[in-house]
Parts: structure tokens; C-alpha cells; sequence
């Protein structure tokens, strides 16, 4: 049986969660936010909770896959790493699209691949946590934030994905940022009981420097 979850409307206040049956096979949340909700637990629906747990944990998976980004963006690379193997398969593969900062180009990567710049086997969270901090140690980033919104999540058997809408903030020395928005997609598969991230992609959307006033002024 495969099961669709939509979470919208992510804020920071304080909501609970609503589930709302949408046909036999479709639940609707309603969150706070990707971490969270404010009442612990969602309403109860008849022949819901293991598909509620399955929906949890891929959740998790998305909160994984910011959290690791963010602390590689922030300059730990070996605890982006750890997080990442916690939540990645062995072979995780990856694929990004996006514009070169400042160049007009753009990028298309595709790990494993031809198009990959990792040396083999470039899979996995060791992989991909060194194309990100690579990126980042290009362009001068010293920290980074990543938001999903908008996310839908597919349960199907012991498979599933996660997608949706990504805002990042990438913040340079003289406190401009490089904004990007876009879509963060993610195939899921349940092994041993666990939900962990197989292949990513993400593509850009649009992408523009703002400017800010220097620190002190």
C-alpha cells in the first residue's frame, strides 16, 4: 500500500499537529515544523500507526539530511560526516544542479558518474559530505543554514521519498548572503527496521547574492 504525506505550513510557532484523511491511501499533516509538534503526538486514525511511525522516521531522514549540510557549513566536516552515515546508506548517491557562484554557469554533478569530481568510490555519506564542503570552501562560506518546506513524503512498503521545497542560506565573511532556492528530493529505503536516505538531488532554482551591512556599522 502506498501512502502520501503532505506537511505544509512550517513556522515557528507553537501548532499542533493535524492528520486529516484524504481517501484510504492519502493523510494530510499539519506541523509545525519539520522537527516538531507542539502536542507531541498527532490525532489518532484507525490502521494509521505504523504508516504515522514510517512518516516520523522518514521525517527524520529530512531533518538528517539539513542538520549534516549545516554542521559541514559550519565548518565540521568530520560531525556533518557522522550525522550523514547515520541516516545515508552505503551507497547513497547524489545528484546536484545549481549555478557556480559569480560565473553564470552552471553546475550539474552526478555522483557516481562521469560528472562526479570525487575520486571512486564516491558514494555514501564520506562522499557527499566532501563534494558540500569542498563547494563551500570555494565560494568563502563560513556557515550555512538549509530549510525544507512544503514536504510531501511516500510511503510505499519498505520504500518511500522525500521532497520538497529548499531555501539556503549561504553566509560569506562581509555578511552577505548567497540565497538559493530550489528542491531537495531524496529516495528512502527501510533496512533492519531503519529509514535511510539511498539517493539525493537537488536542484537550484534561483540563486542571488544580498547584500548587508558589515558587522559593527
Amino acid at each position: 500500500m502506498m501512502t502520501t504525506v503532505t506537511l505544509r505550513n512550517f513556522t515557528r510557532s507553537n501548532l499542533p499537529c493535524r492528520w486529516t484523511r484524504r481517501g484510504p491511501l492519502t493523510f494530510i499533516v499539519f506541523a509545525a515544523a519539520l522537527g516538531a509538534c507542539d502536542d507531541g503526538e498527532a490525532a489518532p486514525i484507525e490502521g494509521a500507526n505504523e504508516t504515522q511511525d514510517d512518516v516520523e522516521a522518514i521525517r527524520d531522514v529530512g531533518i538528517c539530511l539539513t542538520n549534516g549540510i549545516d554542521l559541514i557549513g559550519a565548518e565540521d566536516v568530520a560531525a556533518g560526516t557522522a550525522r550523514w552515515d547515520a541516516c545515508f546508506t552505503d551507497d547513497h548517491a547524489f545528484e546536484f544542479e545549481g549555478e557556480i557562484p559569480g560565473s553564470g554557469q552552471i553546475m550539474q554533478v552526478s555522483c557516481p558518474g562521469e560528472t562526479c569530481p570525487l575520486p571512486a568510490p564516491q558514494i555514501g555519506a564520506v562522499a557527499r559530505a566532501q563534494f558540500a564542503a569542498g563547494v563551500f570552501q570555494a565560494n568563502g562560506y563560513v556557515a550555512t543554514q538549509h530549510v525544507l518546506s512544503n514536504v510531501e513524503i511516500v510511503v510505499d512498503g519498505d520504500e518511500g521519498s522525500l521532497s520538497g521545497d529548499l531555501t539556503a542560506f549561504h553566509f560569506l565573511p562581509d555578511n552577505s548572503i548567497d540565497l538559493m532556492n530550489g528542491r531537495w528530493e531524496s529516495d528512502v529505503v527501510k533496512i533492519d527496521g531503519v529509514w535511510l536516505s539511498s539517493q539525493e538531488r537537488a536542484f537550484q532554482t534561483s540563486f542571488i547574492n544580498v547584500a548587508a551591512t558589515p558587522l559593527g556599522e
